[in-house]
């Protein structure tokens, strides 16, 4: 509808100064007194042109600024003391914005985002590969579901109806661990850097706050 009426501005516009440039050069008494028609048309081409134009600038701003997500943060049971709320709201803001592209095309796709706060004990000899190689000691689980009903894709990938699962730490390897292409699509990680059936690893060297999480 807005690009139709975009188009009969651009017409009308060029129809009116033509219109305008044709009666200017005319001396008759039906030249003089038709001389008002093409400015209207004018002022109606010009207005079915802006019109279309700003609605189209908002819609721009207000998908520019929806790449925000509703998080449920959880507090495992293991964690020994009081969770930062500055710092848990800076990494999941920070985590937001890397899938800002995908968020801003389908800025309602995302049925539920939830965060879990983790801690380990470093000591135990029953490390998984996470505390024994990148040292995370605290780390955040992201679990992001898209809904079924909302077709997400990016180039081959189709993230319908997945849930996308990340774990975020500090230690000796800040970062986030995608656990699955689509995942690692969904947070802006160029396709040429994902092996299909392995994690994805995002070196983030700002998230070395999540150690500083628990206190």
């Amino acid at each position: 509808m807005l690009f139709c009426l975009f188009i009969c501005g651009v017409v009308l516009f060029a129809f009116s100064a033509y219109g305008i440039f044709k009666t200017g050069k005319g001396n008759n008494e039906n030249c003089k007194k038709n001389k008002f028609l093409p400015w209207v048309a004018l002022v109606l081409g010009a207005a079915f042109i802006i019109i279309p134009r700003c609605v189209w600038k908002t819609e721009e701003l207000r998908a520019e600024k929806n790449v925000s997500l509703n998080w449920n943060i959880i507090k495992a049971k293991n964690i020994d003391g009081n969770v930062d709320e500055q710092i848990i709201k800076q990494i999941l803001n920070s985590f937001t914005e890397r899938a800002a592209l995908l968020l801003k095309k389908y800025p309602n796709c995302v049925e539920s985002a939830t965060a879990v706060i983790c801690q380990w004990n470093l000591n135990d000899k029953y490390l998984i590969y996470r505390q024994e190689e990148y040292g995370w000691g605290i780390e955040i689980e992201v679990s992001i579901k898209i809904k079924d009903d909302v077709t997400v894709r990016d180039g081959k990938y189709l993230l319908s109806g997945h849930t996308l699962w990340y774990y975020l730490g500090g230690g000796k390897r800040p970062g986030i661990d995608c656990l699955k292409s689509e995942s690692a699509i969904f947070v802006g990680v160029d396709s040429s850097r994902i092996k299909d059936g392995e994690n994805t690893f995002i070196s983030v060297p700002e998230y070395y706050i999540i150690d500083q999480l628990v206190n």
